[in-house]
C-alpha cells in the first residue's frame, strides 16, 4: 500500500519534472522569439528615420532648387525671350528630381500599418511640392497613379489631393 503511494507520487513527480522542463524550453522560445522580435523593431526604426532622413532632405533640395528658380528671373532682367528658355533647364532639373525621388518610394518595403501611414504621408508630401513647381506634371504623376493596378497605389491619389488642397483638386 505505502509502496503503491510511493509509486504514484514518483510517477506525478516525473510528469511534473516534464512538465517542468517544457514550460522552460517554451519560455526560451518566447524569450528568443521576443528579442529577435525587439532586434527588428530596432532595424525598422533604424530604417524609418533614415528614410524620413532622406526624404526631408530632398525635400529641403527642393524648395531651395524651387526659391533659386523663382528668384532668378526675377532679378535677371527679361531681354528676350531666350532668357525664358535658358530658365526652363532649372525648373526640368528639379521636376525630374522630385519625379525620381517619387520613382524610388513607389515601390516601398513596408511591414507595419505605421510605416504605411508614413510613407503616405510623405508620398503626399512630395506631390505637394512638385504640384508647386509644375502642377501639369503632378497630374501627369497622379494620372499613372490612380491607373495602377494595385489599389494600395490608387488610395495615396486621394490622400496627395487633400494635401495639395487647391480649387483644382476639390
Amino acid at each position: 500500500m505505502l509502496q503503491q503511494q510511493i509509486e504514484v507520487l514518483q510517477k506525478e513527480n516525473f510528469e511534473l519534472k516534464t512538465q517542468l522542463i517544457e514550460a522552460k524550453k517554451e519560455g526560451d522560445i518566447y524569450k528568443e522569439k521576443e528579442k529577435m522580435y525587439q532586434q527588428q523593431m530596432k532595424h525598422y526604426e533604424t530604417e524609418l528615420k533614415e528614410k524620413e532622413s532622406q526624404i526631408s532632405a530632398l525635400q529641403e533640395k527642393i524648395i531651395t532648387l524651387s526659391k533659386t528658380s523663382v528668384i532668378q528671373p526675377q532679378t535677371k532682367p527679361q531681354v528676350s525671350s531666350k532668357s525664358k528658355i535658358e530658365a526652363q533647364p532649372i525648373t526640368d532639373k528639379q521636376q525630374e528630381q522630385i519625379l525620381s525621388f517619387l520613382s524610388t518610394i513607389g515601390k516601398p518595403e513596408l511591414y507595419t500599418e505605421y510605416e504605411l501611414e508614413i510613407y503616405r504621408e510623405k508620398l503626399a508630401s512630395m506631390l505637394k511640392t512638385l504640384f508647386e513647381v509644375n502642377p501639369q506634371k503632378t497630374y501627369a504623376v497622379l494620372h499613372q497613379m490612380i491607373n495602377n493596378e494595385n489599389p494600395v497605389i490608387r488610395a495615396n491619389v486621394v490622400l496627395a489631393l487633400i494635401e495639395i488642397c487647391s480649387d483644382e483638386t476639390f
